[in-house]
């Protein structure tokens, strides 16, 4: 199954190629890069293989040039906040992660929800070991979903990618607490 899953995986980043290659003009040749191929799979590794009904999201970011003035336009108030307390020097990271993750996130989203989504909608709260915790509050009342969030550092570059699902445990409440169908005309 994993390699079902692997393959899927491969087949959707060559569809994508043409997208890529536009949003990332410089890497416009992205799938015969060795290295990154050879990153994408560890990345792939990383994530664990969807069990149901999962979809995955990628993205890649350059480090630079810094460009801080997006933080207002794609942070929660929260996140704001929380890279506020950060040194300095380790603002622009922290901001960048945060923007690919949810550049992940919205791809993996769109099965289900088919429209654009705000940077406002996720918000994201990354560790030190290439993981991130996501809050989805999609305006649209779509889910609940569950999200897995990773990243890798290359030369230069940020790789990320997100797993989003429905939450299991929300349909089966959601079913309780609708309960059987009843017969309006049965008393």
């Amino acid at each position: 199954a994993l390699g079902l899953w692997r393959s899927s995986l491969a087949e959707h980043l060559a569809s994508r190629r043409h997208e890529l290659a536009r949003r990332y003009h410089r890497l416009a040749h992205v799938d015969h890069s060795t290295r990154l191929l050879a990153l994408v799979e560890r990345l792939v590794e990383a994530v664990p293989p969807p069990r149901g009904r999962g979809a995955l999201g990628v993205d890649l970011e350059d480090y630079g040039p810094p460009r801080p003035g997006i933080a207002s336009r794609i942070l929660t108030p929260a996140e704001l906040e929380d890279v506020g307390r950060l040194v300095e020097e380790r603002r622009w990271i922290s901001v960048l992660i945060r923007f690919s993750i949810k550049e992940s996130i919205y791809k993996a989203l769109h099965p289900w929800v088919r429209r654009y989504v705000g940077f406002r909608e996720a918000a994201v709260w990354p560790d030190l070991q290439g993981r991130a915790r996501v809050e989805l509050a999609l305006e649209g009342g779509e889910g609940p979903f569950l999200a897995d969030a990773r990243f890798e550092w290359l030369h230069g570059r940020l790789l990320t990618s997100a797993r989003v699902r429905p939450d299991p445990c929300a349909e089966r409440a959601r079913e309780a607490t609708i309960g059987p169908i009843q017969d309006e005309g049965a008393e």
